[in-house]
């Protein structure tokens, strides 16, 4: 039992003053509280949504009227919605359920909100990952799980059916600098993001690409050289958005260099909003010295790039240029250790 004590606080005219300190009792109500405000927000942002209460106050959209009325907390808003989302395939509609889980716990979830059935089977394998650790379930271990059902997904396809298309497969030899992403790493810059603005060292553009994106620049377009500073995106709402979220895999030769010297002239000049950088493991490189002001996720074992048969021969890591370091956390802890800036 915490026995009721003192503290001293200061009011606007700096004039001391004591409080009690809570009383076990009192902090159990407490806690209560904030729980049950925290469950019941969630609940009332879905319903806000499904039953199109921003309507009824004349905005085009859910996301034009969390823009005017939720103000700093509008990302929070929108990352409590789409939890709420999930949470209600999690429980087959039943909203009063929501709000049970960790909106970290759900976040990497959020790429198979269409797909109900994987969704849920996905929640279930997350916590047989924890439960085989005899670990409580965190956002480690869904994220492990999505990671899992995506390499999966390429494994089951036919052995007939090329698991890359043949300009790709070409780029994997030791011939040339090109690698490309494996799908369960495009899911954590998706979880991130939201979605992908740019790729500006893409192998294709349009469905043809390796990477998802809202825009891509291949070799032939010579990304180096363009602006990453992109028209305004209007989406299906109609809402207006200038952010500009890059995803940046540079070709692993001498190129490599330049590519992350543009990358961060793009992030510091305010080109673009955000970055995630795939690069091999060279910690005694000029290039990575440039990159140590930065977040970054060291990959667990070696990664295998699409179309390989087996793991890189280095080891990879993923910097994170933005302030969502909390969002990089949870997005990226799932398949390496993430470390802060060092400078």
């Amino acid at each position: 039992m915490v026995q009721p004590q003192s503290v001293t606080l200061f009011d606007t005219d700096d004039t001391p003053q004591l409080i009690a300190v809570m009383t076990e009792a009192e902090a159990l109500d407490a806690e209560r509280d904030i729980i049950t405000t925290g469950n019941r927000l969630r609940i009332l942002l879905v319903t806000f949504y499904e039953r199109r209460g921003w309507a009824a106050l004349g905005y085009t959209s859910w996301r034009g009227w969390a823009a005017a009325r939720l103000g700093e907390s509008e990302r929070r808003g929108y990352q409590e919605l789409t939890a709420g989302l999930i949470e209600a395939v999690l429980y087959h509609g039943t909203k009063d359920e929501i709000g049970q889980i960790p909106e970290r716990q759900l976040r990497p979830l959020a790429s198979l909100r269409d797909d109900p059935p994987a969704l849920r089977e996905t929640w279930g394998r997350a916590n047989e990952i924890a439960d085989a650790h005899g670990e409580t379930r965190t956002a480690r271990h869904v994220q492990a799980a999505v990671a899992e059902r995506q390499q999966h997904e390429v494994d089951a396809l036919p052995a007939e059916l090329p698991r890359v298309a043949p300009r790709m497969a070409a780029h994997y030899t030791s011939e040339t600098p090109e690698w490309y992403t494996p799908a369960h790493v495009i899911t954590c810059v998706e979880t991130l993001f939201g979605h992908i603005d740019l790729d500006p060292c893409s192998n294709a553009k349009g469905e043809d690409a390796n990477v998802p994106a809202r825009v891509h620049f291949t070799r032939e377009d010579d990304g180096l050289s363009q602006s990453w500073r992109l028209a305004p995106y209007t989406d299906e709402d109609g809402d207006t958005s200038h952010a500009v979220r890059a995803y940046v895999n540079p070709p692993y030769g001498d190129e490599i260099d330049a590519w992350v010297e543009r990358t961060v002239s793009a992030y510091t000049s305010g080109e673009i909003t955000e970055a995630v950088l795939l690069v091999p493991g060279r910690p005694g490189s000029g290039w990575w010295r440039r990159l140590r002001a930065y977040a970054v996720c060291l990959v667990d074992g070696r990664l295998r790039f699409v179309g390989a048969d087996a793991g890189a021969p280095f080891p990879s890591a993923l910097f994170y240029l933005g302030s969502d370091l909390e969002g990089f956390v949870d997005s990226f802890g799932g398949i390496g250790e993430v470390r802060p800036a060092a400078l």
